[in-house]
C-alpha cells in the first residue's frame, strides 16, 4: 500500500510540474505576442525612410 501511495504522490507531483510548465509557456507566448504588437504599432507610426 505504501508503494502505491508513493506512486500516486509522484504522479501528482508530475502533473503539477507539467501544468506549471504549460502555464509558463502560455505566459511567455502571450508576453511575446504583446511585445510584437507593441513594436508593430510604432513601426506603423514611423514615417517611411527615404
Amino acid at each position: 500500500m505504501e508503494a502505491l501511495d508513493l506512486t500516486a504522490d509522484r504522479l501528482r507531483h508530475l502533473q503539477d510540474a507539467f501544468t506549471k510548465a504549460a502555464d509558463d509557456s502560455r505566459t511567455r507566448a502571450t508576453r511575446y505576442t504583446e511585445q510584437w504588437e507593441f513594436c508593430s504599432m510604432f513601426q506603423a507610426m514611423r514615417p517611411p525612410s527615404r
